[in-house]
C-alpha cells in the first residue's frame, strides 16, 4: 500500500473550522488501515508556505513539521513528533521546499482516517504568519518492510545530567535504555542543524606575521576583500626597519616595477604573491614567520631555505617567499569537519580508524541566516558497534584533528541538533 496525498490547510475547513495556516487537520477519504504486525510509514515529499510573517514573529532559521500521528521520536531524553526540518527562506512571499532525500518515519497507529499537522519555528513555537493562501503537503505512505526508527538529539537535550556539553562535544541521554542485536543494524544522519558561523569560530592558529620578534596579529574578520589585507600587510613590511628592502606584492606587479626581471612574469591566470627582499648589498638576515592559518590566506608558500609552516625564514639578499596561489580568505574557514559516534564502529580515516559518523560541509562564508541545515542527499550507513546504550555521545573535530570551536562561551551557548535513522541490515 503506497499512496501520495497533497495536504491543504483550507481542505478540511467545514470539519475543523479552528484549522489555520500553520495548525490544521486533514481528513481524509478513507481510512488507511494494515495489519497490526505491520507498520504504516510517512515522509513529507514537498512543503509550500507563506513567508509573511506577522509583526511579533522573529524570523526563523528553520521551521519544523510536526505530524500528530507519528510515533514518538526518541529527542534527547523527551520525545517529539517532527516530519521535517526545512530551511526557512523569506526572498520570496512563499517557500516552496522539496526534499532531496526524503526518510519515512513510523505512524503511532495502523489506522488513521485524518492527519495533524503543526508548523514551528525551531523553538517548537507556532510559526505566526500573515493571511495568506493555503499551505500545501506533499507526503508519502507506505508500509514499512524493515525495522527502523528514529533518534533526535541536541547539544542542550541532557545538561543537566552533562553539564560540559558543548556545540562540538556532547552526550545526549536516552529516554529509555536501547537493545539492539549485535552486527545487525546501521544508522546515518539525516539532518544536522548548527549555528551558520560554526566554521568561522576555529582558524587553524592565529593569523600572524612576525618581523625580527615583532608580531602583528590580524582579526581576518574585519577584511572583506582580499586587497584590503595584502595592502596592510604591504603596510607593515614598509614600517619594519627594513620596509626599504621588503617587497609584497604580485609577481608581475614586481616585473613591472622593475624589481625583478622579466624571466618572472607569469600569465595572468597563475600569477601569485611573493615576499622579496630586494637589496643586493644587505649584510644581515631578516626573520620572518608566518602562520599557518595566514600562509593558507595568502596562497601556502615555499622557500630555499624552509618549506615548513610556521617556521622563522630567513631572507638574505634577493631571497624570497613564494605563495603559490592568489590570497583568499575563505581558506582561513573550516570548509567541512568529522562529526565522531561513540556508538558506530571504526571507519578507516587516512592511515587511522575512528570511528566518525558523517563528514559534514560547514556553511559557506556568504551563508547570511543564523542556523544551517545540512540534509545529505544520500544517507550514508554507518554500522552500529553497541547492542546496548543509554546514552549517545557526539564529537566534531576538524580534518585536522582539533577542537572545532575554540571559543569557550560560544562552544556553550550554542546548539546543533543531529537526526538519526537507524534501521536493520538487509540480509
Amino acid at each position: 500500500m503506497d499512496a501520495t496525498i497533497i495536504v491543504l490547510s483550507n481542505t478540511s475547513i467545514d470539519q475543523f473550522p479552528n484549522n489555520s495556516l500553520t495548525k490544521f487537520t486533514l481528513l481524509l477519504p478513507d481510512s488507511f488501515h494494515i495489519p497490526t504486525t505491520e507498520k504504516l510509514a510517512v515522509s513529507l515529499s514537498s512543503l509550500t508556505i507563506s513567508t509573511d510573517l506577522q509583526e511579533e514573529q522573529p524570523t526563523p532559521a528553520y521551521i519544523k513539521v510536526h505530524l500528530s500521528e507519528l510515533r514518538g521520536q526518541q529527542a534527547g531524553s523527551g520525545v517529539e513528533r517532527c516530519l521535517a526540518a526545512v530551511p526557512f527562506d523569506n526572498k520570496h512571499s512563499v517557500l516552496h521546499h522539496e526534499c532531496n532525500n526524503p526518510h519515512f518515519l513510523p505512524l503511532g497507529q495502523n489506522s488513521i482516517r485524518s492527519l495533524t499537522f503543526h508548523i514551528t519555528d525551531e523553538n517548537n513555537k507556532t510559526l505566526q504568519l500573515e493571511t495568506a493562501h493555503a499551505t500545501a503537503l506533499v507526503i508519502n505512505l507506505k508500509k514499512m518492510n524493515s525495522s527502523q526508527f528514529s533518534i533526535v538529539a541536541d547539544s542542550h537535550s541532557s545538561l543537566n545530567t552533562y553539564p560540559n556539553n558543548r556545540v562540538d562535544e556532547f552526550e545526549v541521554l536516552l529516554p529509555e535504555e536501547l537493545q539492539l542485536e549485535a552486527n545487525k543494524w546501521e544508522v546515518a544522519v539525516t539532518d544536522f542543524i548548527m549555528p551558520a558561523d560554526i566554521g568561522q569560530q576555529q582558524h587553524f592558529d592565529e593569523p600572524y606575521i612576525e618581523i625580527d620578534n615583532n608580531t602583528h596579529t590580524f582579526e581576518l574578520e574585519d577584511y572583506e576583500k582580499e586587497e584590503s589585507l595584502t595592502r596592510e600587510i604591504k603596510q607593515i613590511l614598509q614600517s619594519s626597519k627594513y620596509g626599504h628592502e621588503l617587497e609584497f606584492d604580485t609577481f608581475n606587479t614586481l616585473v613591472d616595477a622593475g624589481k625583478l626581471p622579466e624571466r618572472y612574469r607569469h600569465p595572468p591566470e597563475t600569477d601569485s604573491y611573493v615576499l622579496l627582499r630586494c637589496d643586493t648589498d644587505a649584510k644581515e638576515l631578516v626573520h620572518i614567520t608566518i602562520s599557518q592559518v595566514l600562509s593558507y590566506v595568502l596562497g601556502d608558500y615555499s622557500s630555499k631555505k624552509s618549506a615548513l609552516l610556521r617556521r622563522k625564514i630567513s631572507l638574505g639578499p634577493l631571497n624570497m617567499i613564494v605563495f603559490r596561489k592568489m590570497p583568499d580568505l575563505s581558506r582561513a574557514y573550516i570548509d567541512s569537519f568529522l562529526l565522531y559516534a561513540d556508538f558506530v564502529k571504526p571507519s578507516i580515516v587516512g592511515n587511522l580508524k575512528t570511528p566518525v559518523l558523517q563528514i559534514i560541509p560547514a556553511p559557506p562564508l556568504s551563508f547570511k541566516s543564523m542556523m544551517y541545515i545540512y540534509q545529505p542527499k544520500n544517507f550514508i550507513f554507518q554500522d552500529v558497534s553497541k547492542t546496548s546504550f543509554r546514552s549517545i555521545k557526539f564529537m566534531g573535530r576538524t580534518l585536522h584533528g582539533k577542537a572545532l570551536v575554540r571559543n569557550h562561551n560560544y562552544a556553550k551557548n550554542e546548539k546543533v541538533t543531529v537526526s538519526l535513522l537507524f534501521r536493520k541490515k538487509t540480509d
